[in-house]
């Protein structure tokens, strides 16, 4: 069982403590997590269900051993152990590295150092590389780390007092280049806070605080927070094809991205000076990207607290198709879960919390095959557009999602199914948001299935209904199901 750990930069400083799960998000099956397309449809039998959860990698066999048997597991970690004390040394251990080994960084403030390391461990044996005591190697000034190869482990290193000053350069990477990915590498209790240039070039320095590239890659009990500098923050990208994997879109097993992040804590990005929410430089993450949308990832967001971003209206934006999105915390933010462009995510057992700031939102849908399901959206208010709104559903140009197309698929096959919605801004769903005939943008959401909700509502607010806007009327819509949905008014949740 995953446990939801909202930890910051400065606890991961020392031990973390390990706090219970969240709370429980709405009525119905919730915390349970869905295995099959059979556990999705039990409660609403003939809804067609397109997700194929079997391919999915849930859980990391290595980061739970290091869990239960700690970083020293002489079962895991039988070869040599590596002190040093500078990127000098770690330098000099390039090519030598062997499945099993240590390589333990010094206690200390380590200081403009640029780390590579390079190493190829097995599943059995990893190689990990290593924080002497957890949050007390201090990467500062214009550090940054690389790691590529496979089955590296990256544990307790902690970025502060510092920032890079390279154009689209990354603090921390799994992963140098598409060519040297990171296949089977975690990085577990990583720290990056504030680690921003100065002020006056917050706008035009862009850069990334994590990029991921390779296969199977675990981002577990980490935080990464207060960013100031436009570019994304964490951005995990699909495997290119290899000799390995030569067939990209039909590739099985592990030439999926297969990514785990889990129990995180990202926090803190950005105050955009430009107040553009359209401008896409201020994410939180990007998982892919629109050139390759539908290509399958099988990539896990869980657990993980996502708060207090406030410079895009995309807090999130998932741009490659199967993805799970799922017990994670959305708190304070501007902006939202863009399904952005892909097709069959899974949104379970989230809290949406808007806790009082105005213009956070839920969930934008584009595409198909989506199921938003057994998930709390509360205190959603004053959205200053349809982008905002609890749930958004988007028009499109193209039938079809395709990839390097930078428009919007029709939305269908989408179920909504057994949320709560509690005292959120009305309508709390919206259907059919900016029609534009100028961009070819009309083609409406079809296939919705709105089942089973619970529409918590102020007792002051004349429409207590069941609160779902349909832009245009209801009547142009094709196959809206709207069934045993139940508008609670003046009833506190």
């Amino acid at each position: 069982m995953l446990l939801w750990l909202p930890f910051s930069a400065s606890s991961l400083l020392a031990s973390p403590a390990t706090p219970g799960l969240p709370e429980k998000p709405a009525p119905g099956p919730t915390g349970v997590d869905s295995k099959s397309c059979d556990d999705l449809t039990r409660l609403h039998p003939g809804v067609p269900c397109r997700l194929d959860l079997s391919k999915y990698r849930t859980e990391d066999p290595v980061l739970t051993a290091i869990e239960t048997e700690g970083v020293n597991s002489g079962r895991l970690f039988n070869g040599t152990l590596h002190k040093v004390s500078s990127a000098k040394d770690l330098k000099a251990l390039r090519g030598k590295l062997q499945p099993g080994d240590q390589v333990v960084l010094a206690d200390g403030t380590w200081k403009d150092q640029d780390i590579v390391v390079e190493g190829n461990g097995t599943p059995e044996h990893p190689i990990i590389v290593r924080a002497d005591h957890l949050g007390a190697v201090k990467l500062t000034g214009t550090s940054s780390a690389v790691f590529y190869g496979a089955n590296l482990i990256v544990y307790g290193l902690a970025f502060v007092d510092g920032g890079i000053y390279r154009q689209e350069a990354a603090v921390f990477r799994l992963g140098d280049g598409p060519k040297k990915p990171c296949n089977g590498c975690i990085a577990d209790r990583i720290a990056i806070d504030g680690y921003n240039t100065d002020p006056a070039q917050w706008d035009t320095i862009k850069n990334h605080w994590v990029v991921l590239q390779g296969r199977n890659i675990t981002v577990a009990n980490s935080a990464f927070t207060n960013k100031q500098n436009l570019g994304t923050m964490i951005s995990p990208d699909l495997p290119l094809p290899s000799d390995e994997c030569p067939q990209w879109a039909d590739s099985q097993g592990d030439c999926f991205q297969h990514l785990l992040f889990i129990n995180n804590t990202v926090s803190g990005f950005s105050k955009n000076h430009h107040h553009d929410p359209d401008n896409g430089e201020y994410k939180l993450i990007q998982l892919g990207w629109s050139g390759i949308s539908t290509r399958s990832a099988y990539s896990v967001l869980e657990g993980n607290l996502f708060e207090y971003a406030d410079g895009s209206n995309e807090t999130l934006s998932i741009k490659a198709s199967d993805v799970i999105i799922r017990k994670n915390r959305f708190h304070a933010n501007i902006g939202t879960l863009n399904l952005r462009s892909s097709n069959r995510v899974l949104i379970e057992n989230n809290v949406f919390d808007g806790d009082g700031q105005t213009s956070m939102g839920g969930v934008r849908i584009e595409a198909k095959d989506h199921w938003i399901v057994h998930n709390l959206f509360k205190n959603l208010i004053k959205p200053t557009g349809y982008d905002y709104w609890p749930i958004a559903i988007h028009t499109a140009s193209e039938e079809e999602l395709t990839d390097n197309y930078e428009d919007y698929a029709r939305v269908k096959n989408v179920v909504i199914a057994d949320n709560l919605f509690d005292h959120d801004e009305v309508p709390t769903i919206a259907v059919g948001i900016f029609p534009e005939p100028k961009q070819n943008r009309l083609l409406l959401p079809k296939n919705l299935y709105i089942l089973d909700n619970t529409f918590h509502i102020a007792a002051n607010d004349r429409r207590c209904a069941v609160p779902v806007f349909f832009e245009g009327g209801a009547d142009k819509y094709e196959n809206i199901v709207l069934k045993d949905n139940d508008p609670v008014c003046g009833s506190a949740h």
